[in-house]
């Protein structure tokens, strides 16, 4: 079984239903640590999410990411968990007042800043730097200036 243009890995379903898996048990562990009597404050929920269950559904995101919504809804899924969590709603809580209620951006808001945060990084590597060569055609492209977030100018290439 081969992998082309026209046809995506097979496994990258599986490698997205087994992360989502993983950081929903870090989710639900959330509740385990701060209880309703005696637990931790809404803000320390909100910074263990991003510091923690966050970066485990994204790590490595920028390989192995093809913007399929199945995978949108799994990771939004396990957000969502936490976002309950964190805030103290109840199920019938929308997704985006919780989003709103705690700060966290929707997760295809942060798979895409993720995803252009690491190409202008590939962007600035040197002409000769070895990592170059192991990219994809799609990764190793320079993105236009109008796209480019960082409010911070560069320094020239030597």
């Amino acid at each position: 079984m081969s992998a082309g243009p026209n046809r995506p890995c097979p496994y990258l379903g599986e490698l997205s239903v087994t992360i989502a898996a993983k950081a929903s048990k870090a989710a639900n562990a959330l509740s385990i640590v701060g209880n309703s009597l005696g637990g931790m404050h809404q803000t320390h929920h909100r910074l263990i999410c991003l510091s923690a269950i966050v970066p485990m559904m994204t790590f490595g995101i920028s390989t192995w990411w093809q913007n399929c919504s199945t995978h949108i809804q799994l990771l939004s899924r396990v957000q969502n968990i936490a976002l309950r969590i964190i805030s103290g709603t109840f199920r019938t809580t929308p997704a985006y007042a919780m989003e709103l209620e705690c700060s966290i951006p929707p997760i295809n808001l942060t798979i895409d800043f993720i995803i252009q945060r690491n190409t202008n990084c590939f962007a600035r590597l040197d002409s000769d730097n070895p990592i170059l060569p192991c990219l994809p055609p799609s990764k190793s492209h320079i993105i236009p200036a109008e796209h480019n977030s960082c409010p911070i100018p560069f320094p020239h290439p030597k």
